[in-house]
């Protein structure tokens, strides 16, 4: 390593400092002093590292992997999801997914370049593992009841742990690292690598995440059979059996997960693995969330047949979800106002929004990917081979851990998804050698490349310090909400979509004030519509909108939305009390009354339901 590129001030040494400092960064971006609920932090540090990493990449005289085939593939994919917008229904979202998409997988090509500098291997492991370290440690500290201060929380006490999951996904694309290590890494290594992985084995374990834990054991279990492949010509009994005691303890900590009670914040795991034996309700009247996604899964297949080349469009998921809640199997938690964002499946949610053609052209990347990981870990000698199983496990548990959640979608696991994907890329050719260069490009060339890359990164960054201000905007109108300052909190919401109207949350509370607390009919009724035109078939937003027809006196433009509003999200106490106040208000006293009781059996202790019915009875 005396010749090494690394140990001399070149674009490679700067690009591998700015990479391992990115690996530590975006975790700690988890904590509330940067956490935001939309990740526009994390999504502009990623964006900001692709901008530093691509101008060394530009400088610099090294070339890094040339596998065409992969490449072009990368690109078919990125046009798949692009045209797609062509028959997007809310563009506006659809280009906001693009953009962050386009974030996201350019850390594959800079990461194939990263992985092909001799060298750097090791000191891109060495570095995922320790940024779990910090993250796990804080998780542990608040499970323990430690008086954490604020400042340094990873998640707060009374929160849904959306951060938790988070950082859960994060643990899962770094830790089967720490396992190969233990592995196949050597003797006197054993106690560095130990205090490496403990602290997130021990975070997961507190948590009960089982997507995490799942994915993580099963990737650890392929690399070992990989390893046992790898090292038949020369099996060492000592790492042999090093392997049996991992997999026998990742078994342990899998069944204490399952049978240790949890904490205050989280239901007991035993219960969670119960419920998968009773799809339906579990112990204490919940809906399981198997038998919930089981029916997302369903219905989203339905979706798929119906648009098997095309898709519904980039991002059009929770748009026209709604139209299939009850395709195939009624979803048990879908109500007037909780749809699902998410399908909680990556590629099945890629199969759905780009069809079969981009769906094929992921598979077919990944595919590239896992076969360089192959060659690397079959050809290569020396620490190579195990630097490569290792990323390839990593990169193995983010695909298992697709299944069941979403972090593809997320700024750090997706980030890192990516990440291995490069490296898996570059890994089909060998290393290049330690003094290895290539004459210095043209500047003409230089020029033609560093352009547009420039500009569409600056770009991607100026949109991620708006959306940061808007998210700042609508954390404060929710915080004025809640203290009671509706017309002020109504104020915000209206700033916070005219500076960012890509992202939807913004207009969704804008609508719920407006609706409730505008002296302005007219504006409600104008607000309504705006959301209604992004998300036809909301059925949340068509009742928000019938309420504010009816209150215009748009009577059968009221009663139209209200048809759609319970076709799309279900009949409902709130949507048989308005239907009988608009058939009240036409004179219709008997249908008034028919729906009154309906929705007084819906839901018995509804009081404006009661009190309209006893109105009535007053009135006879």
């Amino acid at each position: 390593m005396s010749n090494s590129v690394l140990q001399r001030s070149t674009p490679e040494h700067t690009a591998l400092i700015l990479t391992r400092a990115a690996m530590i960064l975006l975790p700690l971006c988890y904590l509330p002093g940067l956490a935001d609920p939309a990740g526009i932090p994390r999504f502009l540090l990623v964006q900001v590292w692709a901008l530093a990493v691509t101008l060394c990449f530009c400088v610099s005289r090294s070339t890094g992997a040339r596998a065409r085939v992969p490449w072009a593939t990368f690109a078919m994919w990125l046009v798949f999801a692009g045209v797609s917008l062509i028959w997007a229904h809310d563009r506006l979202s659809a280009g906001w997914k693009l953009a962050k998409l386009v974030t996201l997988v350019q850390a594959m090509p800079l990461a194939a370049w990263l992985w092909s500098i001799p060298g750097a291997r090791e000191p891109l492991l060495r570095t995922a593992l320790w940024s779990t370290v910090p993250v796990s440690l804080i998780g542990l500290a608040q499970y323990a009841g430690l008086d954490v201060p604020p400042f340094v929380q990873l998640f707060p006490p009374s929160s849904t742990f959306l951060n938790r999951n988070l950082a859960a996904q994060f643990l899962t694309g770094v830790l089967p690292i720490g396992c190969v290590h233990l592995l196949c890494g050597e003797t006197r290594t054993m106690p560095l690598r130990l205090a490496m992985v403990l602290p997130g084995v021990g975070y997961l374990f507190a948590t009960g995440t089982r997507a995490a834990w799942i994915a993580i054991g099963l990737a650890s279990a392929i690399a070992f059979a990989f390893y046992v492949f790898r090292a038949r010509r020369g099996t060492d009994n000592g790492h042999l059996l090093r392997g049996i005691l991992l997999a026998g303890t990742l078994l342990l900590f899998g069944l204490g997960i399952m049978a240790t009670k949890g904490t205050a914040h989280a239901d007991t795991p035993l219960r969670k693995l119960l419920s998968f034996a009773n799809p339906g309700e579990n112990r204490d009247g919940q809906v399981n969330t198997v038998s919930v996604r089981a029916s997302l899964y369903a219905n989203s297949m339905k979706m798929v047949v119906d648009k098997p080349l095309t898709g519904v469009g980039l991002g059009q998921f929770p748009v026209h979800y709604p139209r299939y809640h009850d395709a195939v199997m009624d979803t048990a938690t879908y109500a007037l106002h909780v749809a699902p964002k998410r399908l909680h499946n990556d590629l099945l949610e890629t199969l759905v929004e780009l069809g079969l053609p981009g769906f094929l052209c992921l598979c077919l990347l990944v595919g590239l990917a896992m076969f360089g990981y192959l060659n690397g870990i079959s050809r290569s000698d020396g620490d190579s081979w195990r630097q490569c199983l290792g990323a390839a496990a990593a990169l193995c548990a983010l695909l298992i851990d697709s299944l069941f959640s979403f972090p593809l979608a997320m700024p750090v696991s997706g980030w890192l998804f990516w990440f291995w994907m490069g490296c898996g890329v570059s890994s089909r050719e060998p290393a290049a050698a330690e003094n290895e260069h290539h004459p210095k490009p043209r500047t003409a060339r230089r020029l033609a490349q560093l352009i547009p890359l420039i500009a569409l990164q600056a770009i991607l960054i100026w949109l991620y310090i708006q959306a940061g201000w808007a998210s700042k905007l609508l954390a404060a109108g929710n915080d004025l909400e809640r203290q009671g300052r509706i017309a002020e909190a109504a104020a915000f919401m209206e700033a916070a979509h005219t500076r960012f109207p890509v992202d939807i949350k913004a207009l969704d509370r804008w609508v719920t004030l407006a609706v409730n607390q505008d002296p302005d009919r007219g504006h409600a009724v104008a607000v309504a519509q705006a959301f209604s035109r992004r998300r036809p078939y909301s059925g949340n937003g068509l009742f928000r909108l019938a309420i504010a027809l009816k209150d215009a006196g748009h009577a059968d433009a009221a009663q139209t939305a209200l048809a759609g509003a319970e076709r799309y999200g279900g009949v409902s106490e709130k949507t048989r009390l308005l239907a009988g106040m608009l058939a009240e208000r036409a004179g219709r006293i008997d249908q008034a009354r028919a729906c009154y009781e309906l929705a007084l059996a819906l839901a018995p202790h509804y009081r404006p339901a009661g009190d309209a019915l006893q109105r009535l009875r007053n009135q006879e």
